[in-house]
């Protein structure tokens, strides 16, 4: 597992346009609501954990994830999934 930021103000992540992305085994330490999945953009995050409030516009998919604050501001399609033993979906258009 890897770390990625340090909860330092004004820090951010997104992705690019139109991608289709696999995240693997990374700790994201960033700030509330710095990570943003645009719209028309998918992410699948494999592994990972979230300190923070992550904002998905776009379809994020989460496959064995925690979120230690246990919150997603959803304004687009997630797919939560727990060790491939179940998943659920949920929409929010």
């Amino acid at each position: 597992v890897r770390r990625l930021g340090n909860n330092i103000s004004g820090d951010t992540f997104t992705f690019e346009s139109g991608s289709n992305t696999t995240v693997k085994y990374i700790e994201f330490r960033m700030q509330d609501q710095s990570i943003t999945i645009p719209e028309g953009v998918t992410v699948e995050f494999i592994n990972c954990s979230f300190n923070n409030t992550i904002v998905n516009n776009g379809v994020a998919i989460f496959d064995n994830c925690q979120f230690k604050n246990g919150k997603i501001e959803n304004n687009g399609a997630a797919e939560y999934a727990f060790r491939n033993t179940y998943s659920f979906r949920y929409y929010n258009k």
